[in-house]
């Protein structure tokens, strides 16, 4: 699977943000993130299915996880969207 750099970027924005709040509730976070993607790792129809993309949610936070597949099953175009995105951009290579 690649994690592509808006991935990353908004993954650290929103870490940041919650380890302002509470060291705490930014481990979770992280905790939650990785446990997203290691489900739509080992299991990549997890997520809700929309015409160019999937989405899986994240139990606790207002995010959600945003990607596509190509047809040999690897993963490409990985986003951490805010809930309040109204439509999650993501990279193709």
């Amino acid at each position: 699977m690649k994690h592509l750099r808006p991935f990353h970027e908004s993954l650290c924005r929103a870490v940041d943000y919650y380890d302002g709040i509470d060291p705490n509730l930014a481990m979770r976070f992280i905790q939650e993130v990785d446990r997203a993607v290691e489900q739509i790792r080992r299991f990549p129809k997890i997520g809700r299915a929309f015409p160019k993309y999937r989405m899986l949610v994240l139990k606790d936070f207002p995010y959600s996880i945003c990607y596509y597949e190509k047809p040999q099953g690897m993963l490409y175009g990985l986003v951490l969207s805010h809930h309040k995105q109204k439509e999650p951009r993501i990279s193709k290579y």
